[in-house]
């Protein structure tokens, strides 16, 4: 781990971010997305 804020570490960090709280939301993302499926099938 660097101490230096290189671009590619804050990109990274952006990415595990995104990830963990895609992670903790998937329960809640998932069900309205099949819902959407559903209704429009």
């Amino acid at each position: 781990m660097s101490a230096r804020p290189t671009p590619h570490n804050q990109r990274k960090v952006i990415y595990v971010s995104h990830e963990i709280l895609f992670h903790e939301n998937e329960c809640a993302y998932s069900m309205p997305f099949f819902t959407v499926a559903d209704a429009t099938e």
